[in-house]
């Protein structure tokens, strides 16, 4: 059975509401097999700040990958007994730039690549192994 509670919240602080509501039924005695999920705009809040959360997350690993690249780039300098000139530091800032692009690539790329195994690994395979058993 599922029984749906709709209010509209009146103050403009809708966090606030929620969180003293969630503190509230927390508080409650509920059966095991009651469960309790917020939706609305609370749903959006929550979900508005997992996503932040995680390209934050993401900026941070990029920001951190930075420092890797100029050392790489002056270990390259010593390396090869160059100096640092004016064209060693365009191509230190193209560096960078390559870098944080393929930073920003992987960060979008492996989570899609992740699921695709995944799908692969799980349901598809058993989809595709009965579609043959049905052929025969």
């Amino acid at each position: 059975m599922v029984v749906d509670i709709n209010a509209d919240i009146t103050t403009k602080d809708v966090a606030k509401a929620s969180s003293d509501l969630e503190a509230k039924i927390e508080d409650l005695e509920k059966p095991a097999d009651v469960e309790v999920k917020f939706g609305g705009v609370t749903e959006q809040i929550n979900e508005t700040f997992t996503q932040l959360g995680l390209a934050m997350a993401a900026a941070v690993a990029i920001m951190f990958s930075l420092p890797f690249t100029v050392i790489g780039g002056l270990v390259g300098l010593f390396v090869t007994g160059e100096t640092l000139s004016v064209s060693a530091m365009m191509g230190a800032l193209m560096l960078i730039g390559i870098v944080v692009t393929n930073a920003i690539v992987l960060l979008l790329i492996v989570p899609v690549v992740y699921e695709f195994l995944m799908k692969l690994s799980g349901k598809s395979k058993r989809r595709y192994r009965l579609s043959l058993d049905g052929s025969g």
